[in-house]
């Protein structure tokens, strides 16, 4: 990973928008949201350190934390 752009900061998205945009060596891919919902807090340090996000990316590499606005639309497998 040599690129993250994060979602601002209590901004706020329908299931599906395009988020924020990572970008491995050549070509950058858009980061679907998976619940309606804002964005509480980005992890600002991906962007010092975006190899975070594929060496640790359930420690530091964690992209954003969102609150959804229908919990009902959290399913639970």
């Amino acid at each position: 990973m040599v690129f993250v752009e994060l979602p601002l900061l209590e901004m706020s998205y329908s299931q599906g928008d395009a988020c924020a945009v990572f970008k491995p060596v050549k070509v950058a891919s858009d980061i679907y949201t998976p619940v309606p919902g804002e964005v509480v807090l980005p992890n600002g340090e991906l962007e010092d350190s975006p190899e975070h996000f594929n060496s640790d990316p359930c420690g530091d590499g964690w992209l954003f934390c969102m609150v959804p606005s229908d919990a009902a639309q959290i399913v639970v497998p």
